[in-house]
């Protein structure tokens, strides 16, 4: 789940060198202030040739200079909007420097949920790392962690763990609209070419697959059996009313998962939502109540309205293999490339 993380999320490993630049000089400060000669020293020697010019552009979208005095040097410090960019799981960190990132952060009033943003874009040669989002075998690895987490399986009591498949499934969520969005431009435009008479390819199959797949977990049920209880059910059952509704500040691994899946129940209907209004999902469909889905098909009179969704699903069960790894997580989480500034 790290790897996928790294590769998917993390601009500092997969991105344009701009973005890498600002994302190394966010995570820094967040670990603490820090002066100008010391930042530009400690980012990798071909970002520093290939992004000398805007170095300092960077650092006004992303900081305040506190001028330097008798006691002190001139160092930068965040904004308070640049902690929405904050990424707490940053490939960057070592246990220790990300204790101290994530204590500033709760000091500037950090929300767990910014990190489930959508990431800036990759580069194009990457970009079609990104279709791995919209695959079943994902989803069901979302949704078997989610499930043992509702649970309270001692096996999945990480909170690495567990915030690494809400990491995820963000990612999933956002490529989804992405996709949406898309589908409807597409639309648009050949709308636009038939009434002027030239004719225009379609992506509305290859979309429709993708919301289709989305809508089979977050909605769970009779939809998809083989996804179980939703995405959305689970989400609600972890978030709780209150916290769906209003979310959670305080912090803390449990608090921290509530107010993701707060967020990411939110974003799923928004998801279902924009699915239907874009024609790509049946309007009929009714998340967080698995009885609805079956009591939706039975009222259409034997035809099921939700039909196109099962084809997504898996026609067989993925085995997992027996075999435990007890290895570290990932090699990416020993890596401090910003040892120098602790």
């Amino acid at each position: 789940l790290q790897l996928l993380l790294v590769l998917l999320r993390d601009r500092i490993t997969c991105g344009a060198p701009r973005a890498r630049v600002r994302q190394l000089l966010l995570q820094w400060l967040a670990i603490k202030d820090t002066g100008h000669a010391q930042l530009v020293q400690a980012l990798p020697i071909d970002l520093q040739q290939a992004c000398g010019p805007y170095i300092d552009e960077v650092l006004k979208e992303l900081a305040i200079y506190r001028s330097p005095s008798l006691a002190a040097s001139g160092k930068y410090m965040l904004k308070a909007e640049a902690w929405r960019s904050f990424d707490p799981n940053s490939s960057l960190y070592t246990p220790l420097t990300k204790q101290k990132a994530l204590e500033r952060a709760g000091q500037a009033g950090y929300k767990p949920h910014w990190s489930l943003s959508p990431p800036g874009p990759l580069p194009p040669s990457l970009e079609p790392m990104r279709s791995v989002l919209a695959t079943p075998e994902l989803y069901m690895l979302v949704h078997h962690i989610l499930v043992q987490v509702v649970s309270s399986s001692p096996t999945f009591s990480s909170e690495d763990l567990t915030l690494s498949a809400l990491n995820l499934l963000a990612l999933q969520l956002h490529y989804t609209k992405e996709v949406i969005a898309q589908s409807a431009g597409a639309s648009c435009a050949a709308d636009s070419g038939s009434r002027s008479g030239s004719r225009s390819g379609s992506s509305s199959g290859p979309a429709k697959e993708a919301v289709s797949l989305a809508a089979a977990a977050l909605q769970g049920g009779s939809i998809a059996a083989s996804f179980g209880p939703g995405i959305l059910t689970l989400l609600a059952r972890k978030a709780g009313p209150a916290a769906a509704a209003s979310g959670v500040q305080q912090s803390g691994l449990v608090d921290d998962v509530t107010d993701c899946c707060a967020y990411l129940a939110k974003l799923g209907q928004e998801v279902l939502s924009a699915g239907r209004d874009a024609g790509l999902l049946p309007g009929a469909a009714a998340p967080h109540a698995e009885e609805s889905s079956t009591a939706a098909a039975a009222a259409a009179g034997g035809h099921n309205r939700a039909a196109p969704l099962q084809s997504f699903a898996p026609a067989a069960p993925i085995h997992t293999p027996q075999r435990r790894c007890t290895s570290t997580p990932s090699p990416f989480t020993t890596i401090c490339a910003c040892s120098c500034l602790t």
